[in-house]
C-alpha cells in the first residue's frame, strides 16, 4: 500500500468542487425534467408510439423507473416551493431514491414537504 499525499485546495479549486459536487447532486432533477419535457411534449413521436417504449429503447429505463424519476422530480420541486426558509436551512434531497417514499405516497405538495421537513 502507497501512502498518498494530501494536499489542500486552492480557494478556486474548493469553489470548483463544491459546483461539481451540486452538479452531480442535481443530476437526477435534471434527468427528470428532460424526461418530463420529452413525454408532455411527446418529442419520442418521430421514432416511437409511446414514451414507455422510447424510454426503453434510448436509456434502458423501465417504465415505472422512468416514471419514478419524474416523480421525484415533481416532489423536488415542490419541496423548493413549500419547505419553510425562515430562519433556517432545511438540506434538499440529493438523489432520486431519497424522494421515492414521498413520490408513491400521493400526497398533497404541502405535506410533501412537512413530511420532508
Amino acid at each position: 500500500m502507497t501512502a498518498v499525499e494530501v494536499t489542500e485546495l486552492t480557494e478556486e479549486e474548493q469553489s470548483l468542487r463544491l459546483q461539481l459536487e451540486g452538479q452531480v447532486e442535481r443530476a437526477f432533477l435534471s434527468a427528470g425534467q428532460a424526461l418530463m419535457e420529452l413525454r408532455d411534449r411527446r418529442l419520442y413521436r418521430s421514432t416511437h408510439r409511446t414514451f414507455e417504449e422510447y424510454c426503453r429503447d434510448r436509456f434502458n429505463y423501465s417504465r415505472d423507473a422512468a416514471y419514478l424519476k419524474i416523480s421525484a422530480t415533481v416532489v423536488y420541486e415542490n419541496l423548493q416551493k413549500f419547505l419553510p426558509t425562515i430562519g433556517r436551512q432545511i438540506p434538499m434531497p440529493t438523489n432520486e431514491r431519497q424522494l421515492r417514499f414521498l413520490a408513491k405516497a400521493e400526497l398533497k405538495p404541502t405535506v410533501q414537504a412537512d413530511v420532508w421537513q
